[in-house]
């Protein structure tokens, strides 16, 4: 019996552990600045995408490194403030040196960290926490 009540109530702490208050999909997605590209007029998650993507790339550079392209997976929540949290890097980048593509790591975690959105996610109304997830392209 006490083995039963014992298995019954790991659900229960296994909830608290988990992420089940972050949505994935919202009726409003977080926007990351105002869209001034006409194409996305109707779509502000999508302009959000392109300015997140646009961004890393401008902030994650590295010096004395010869340039090239490469991508990177990652996904993160967008809390009822703006701000970011859960930051995971589901995919680091993909070069042949190995030092380069830790530097390259570390700073697309930074910047990830250190983002800001302009209005959260809201469903029904209410400000949710969202998670957001998308390919990082790097021209380094």
């Amino acid at each position: 019996m006490i083995v039963a009540v014992g298995l019954m109530s790991l659900p229960t702490f296994a909830q608290t552990a988990d992420n089940s208050d972050v949505l994935r999909r919202a009726d409003v997605m977080p926007v990351f600045q105002d869209c001034e590209d006409e194409r996305f007029a109707g779509h502000p998650y999508r302009c959000t995408i392109m300015q997140l993507m646009a961004h890393f790339d401008d902030a994650v550079q590295l010096t004395n490194v010869v340039g090239a392209q490469t991508k990177a997976h990652l996904k993160f929540v967008v809390e009822k403030d703006g701000s970011v949290s859960n930051v995971d890097l589901v995919r680091g980048v993909i070069v042949n040196d190995p030092s380069v593509a830790q530097q390259l790591d570390a700073g697309i975690v930074t910047v990830a960290n250190q983002l800001e959105f302009q209005s959260a996610g809201e469903q029904d109304g209410e400000a949710v926490r969202v998670q957001v997830e998308f390919s990082v392209s790097l021209n380094y």
